[in-house]
């Protein structure tokens, strides 16, 4: 388009994408302004180790006791406080204690995620709400395997966090900011502008909130983001280490980071604000794999009734035998009698267009 029009393209972020970076070292693009290889802010940054906290305590806790100082003392200075929440919920993770058993949509299969809501006399309930297809259920409920009744709920959504906070600092200013509570842009800026006008209050956050802090502030937090190293894709490294360095690039004295992964790469490079130990790294690794920048995806999706996505899948299959390529069933969109079927297909960069 801007070869096109004649027009100039500026890509620009705090870390710019993978792609991009290769691109710009191999020639291709030209910097507008001096590409940053290294990100340090001059500030108090502090990696917690949450194994260490489970060991200190008998029961799982969201929010360590130096993360609750920590919003203690910016209450007490009127300091405001931003802490960032991955998942939304109270759990994303829900298992059987006794089979394992993790508890699923019916729907589409997809991990249920446990809510806490208030019913219409104000009395507090559980659900299961799959974040796929929106089915909700009563959390009340046994092991569709081995019928027991033991399941835990596991890993700390947005609502966890939120009520660990309350519990141990009641009477806080706290404003809470996902798509469950700013169902539109203009209900999210409302709670980003009323959290940075009242003195000493805390703003817990999904990524959602990222783009509408506009102004730096005194301390900023992870609370949870463990849960994403789980997440199936090639680009989830590149997600986690440029979340750690937008998050600490927010705060203007203070840094802090819970985590299980520690010794983790993405998280020691984007602590130190090192761009380029990250994307010497992350190359090397998407060379050998032949990922994006060496290779391109295409993804081919058939959806429909059953009988015509079985016998399309097989079509799929022998059009691109000759290639480097996977098929699977997308388990999250079945409903009824439609299903869901995909073929990816890598290709080396120097044979597309095929």
């Amino acid at each position: 388009i801007g070869e096109k029009r004649r027009v100039r393209i500026i890509f620009g972020d705090l870390v710019l994408r993978l792609e991009t970076l290769s691109r710009y070292k191999q020639g291709e693009i030209l910097s507008f302004e001096n590409v940053k290889w290294r990100i340090s802010e001059e500030i108090e940054t502090r990696v917690l180790d949450m194994k260490k906290d489970l060991k200190k305590s008998s029961e799982f806790r969201s929010v360590s006791l130096e993360l609750l100082e920590s919003i203690k003392e910016n209450i007490e200075n009127k300091s405001n406080m931003f802490i960032f929440s991955s998942r939304k919920g109270f759990s994303s993770n829900i298992v059987c204690r006794d089979c394992g058993e993790e508890v699923k949509c019916f729907n589409c299969e997809s991990p249920m995620v446990l809510y806490k809501k208030k019913n219409y006399d104000g009395a507090e309930e559980n659900i299961f709400r799959c974040h796929q297809c929106d089915e909700r259920r009563d959390a009340l409920e046994h092991c569709q395997k081995c019928n027991s009744w033991r399941l835990e709920a596991f890993g700390s959504g947005i609502e966890r966090v939120v009520e660990e906070i309350k519990k141990a600092l009641p009477g806080i200013a706290l404003y809470e900011l996902s798509s469950d509570t700013a169902t539109s842009s203009n209900k999210a800026s409302i709670i980003v502008n009323n959290f940075y006008e009242n003195r000493g209050a805390v703003l817990i956050g999904t990524e959602m909130a990222l783009p509408y802090l506009h102004k730096k502030i005194p301390s900023t937090a992870i609370a949870s983001f463990d849960s994403l190293f789980s997440v199936p894709d090639f680009r989830i490294g590149e997600k986690i280490f440029s979340i750690i360095l937008e998050t600490k690039s927010l705060a203007k004295n203070r840094f802090l980071i819970q985590t299980r992964n520690t010794e983790d790469e993405y998280v020691k490079s984007a602590v130190s604000g090192n761009v380029n130990k990250f994307y010497e790294d992350e190359l090397g690794d998407r060379k050998i794999l032949g990922y994006p920048p060496f290779g391109i995806f295409i993804k081919v999706t058939v959806r429909g009734q059953r009988s015509l996505v079985q016998k399309e899948s097989e079509k799929l299959k022998k059009y691109f035998s000759e290639y480097d390529s996977s098929f699977f069933s997308s388990t999250h969109e079945k409903k009824g009698e439609a299903s869901c079927f995909n073929a990816v297909i890598k290709v080396k960069k120097e044979d597309w267009p095929d």
